[in-house]
């Protein structure tokens, strides 16, 4: 998730339901839910299922990390904004909770909740961690950043991600969500300031930064697409259980 959804589009013109039915629906297969999807997320929509113990991954990726498998059966629903493009969101539901995403919940900040993994590279920023109840469950969300070496850049409009984890209350599921956002006060990321390390406390340069302090105290609203309009979107979450 390394682009900017500067040329996505805006208006919310109507809404879909969508709806992915496993082939067989016992507690092994791959979950199956319901989420009514405005336009604006909508475009090129991919829907897959794994089993527990499937690659993940394709052929070139599986040959490279072997264990890169479902741990638990789950669903994923992506969106690609342009051809060539990483995914613009990703909603993954998985069978059972995740104990890291338990623990996740009861975390004071994104660096104690330890949850946004990439393959080839990490999470080094967590602004924006909040709390958050949803028609479903409970959750945690933030805005992240991934990086591949040592040095992190300040939020910018080719990095940005919002990520959403959390566990239904029956705990029968866990859901993960990651949106490409971005924000008009932003640069691209050529642009944005460097620091080094990936572990950055409060009084950090990082944390200093006004680049990190507009995407930690602006509206929900300013954000494209809005944060607002992606968590009611995943406030609309039906899982058939």
């Amino acid at each position: 998730m390394h682009r900017s959804m500067n040329r996505a589009p805006r208006a919310l013109a109507g809404f879909v339901t969508g709806i992915l039915l496993a082939a067989c629906a016992g507690p092994q297969s791959p979950p199956r839910f319901a989420l009514k999807v405005p336009e604006l997320f909508q475009q090129k929509m991919e829907r897959e299922k794994f089993r527990q113990g499937e690659a993940l991954g394709n052929e070139a990726t599986m040959q490279m990390f072997p264990d890169f498998r479902a741990e638990r059966p789950q669903t994923r629903w992506r969106i690609k904004w342009a051809a060539g493009d990483p995914e613009g969101w990703l909603l993954i539901v998985e069978r059972g909770a995740v104990p890291k995403v338990e623990r996740a919940l009861t975390a004071k900040d994104g660096y104690e909740a330890d949850l946004a993994r990439g393959l080839t590279s990490s999470a080094r920023i967590y602004p924006r961690f909040r709390h958050k109840k949803f028609a479903w469950g409970e959750a945690v969300s933030f805005l992240t950043q991934y990086q591949a070496d040592r040095i992190t850049s300040a939020p910018n409009n080719d990095m940005l991600t919002y990520e959403v984890y959390g566990i239904t209350s029956d705990r029968a599921f866990t859901v993960q969500a990651g949106f490409k956002i971005s924000h008009p006060g932003l640069r691209a990321a050529r642009y944005a300031r460097e620091y080094p390390g990936g572990d950055f406390p409060p009084n950090s340069p990082m944390r200093r930064d006004p680049d990190y302090r507009l995407v930690e105290n602006c509206p929900d609203a300013q954000f494209s697409p809005s944060i607002r309009e992606i968590d009611e979107m995943l406030n609309r979450l039906e899982i058939r259980r």
